[in-house]
This record gives C-alpha cells, structure tokens and sequence, in this order.
C-alpha cells in the first residue's frame, strides 16, 4: 500500500494525534513553535501556508509545510516520523509535492539551513531542491 499525500485542513482527532507524534519527533533545530498544538494551529490559521501528510494504514507518518506563491512552492519544513524513515517517505512527499505545485503551473523549492552539518544529514533527493 502507497503512501498517499493530502492536504490537511481539519485534521481529525487521529490526525491530530499524529501530527503531534510527527512533531515532536523533529530534531530540535527543526522545531518552530513550543508544543505541537501551537504549530499545528499557527500553520492551519494562516493564508500563506498549507500543511501536507503522508498516511500509510490510516495513520500519518509524515508531514510537510510549503508556503504558496503565485509561481513557487516553497517547502519550509519537512519530517517523517523516526519509524519509517529510511523507507522513501520523504522522497514520495516531494514527488507528490512537486506534482501537485506543477498542477498549478508553479516550481517546488526548499532553503538550504545555515548548518552545513545538518545539510550533509539530508538525502540526496532534498538537496537537489534547496536553492543554492
């Protein structure tokens, strides 16, 4: 079974309980906001950015943050639960992502972190997004 992609806009009990578990599973450099809830409510109340999940079995296992613009989506923030990672979540998200943005006649692009070393962590396939 696929890991299918969808925009989140009411999240359910469930979902939010995943995204909880997704966000709290972000390392800290990733983190945003001081609890899960506040990142949730600060990214589904505003104009400017979407929130996108990754479910598997019912259960999201993924989450993603892009910011959307007339011509560009850009992914601020990423992260697959520590249980399934190494299993191409991450790279079926940014497929699916930069599917959805070309829909919409727009590019998928990523910021590259200040960090070098968390840079080096990423795999391949998120590099090539980042601008450089």
């Amino acid at each position: 079974m696929p890991v299918i992609v969808e925009h989140i806009h009411n999240p359910t009990a469930d979902d939010q309980n995943d995204l909880t578990k997704t966000y709290n599973d972000a390392p800290d450099w990733l983190k945003t906001a001081e609890q899960a809830g506040q990142w949730m409510t600060d990214i589904l109340s505003s104009s400017e950015t979407a929130l996108y999940a990754g479910r598997f079995n019912d259960r999201l296992i993924a989450a993603a943050v892009v910011q959307k613009s007339e011509s560009n989506w850009h992914l601020v923030w990423l992260n697959v639960r520590s249980v399934t990672r190494d299993r191409c979540v991450g790279r079926r998200i940014i497929s699916e992502l930069q599917r959805m943005a070309n829909e919409h006649d727009c590019s998928l692009s990523a910021e590259k972190p200040a960090d070098q070393q968390v840079v080096e962590k990423f795999p391949s396939y998120l590099k090539e997004l980042m601008a450089y």
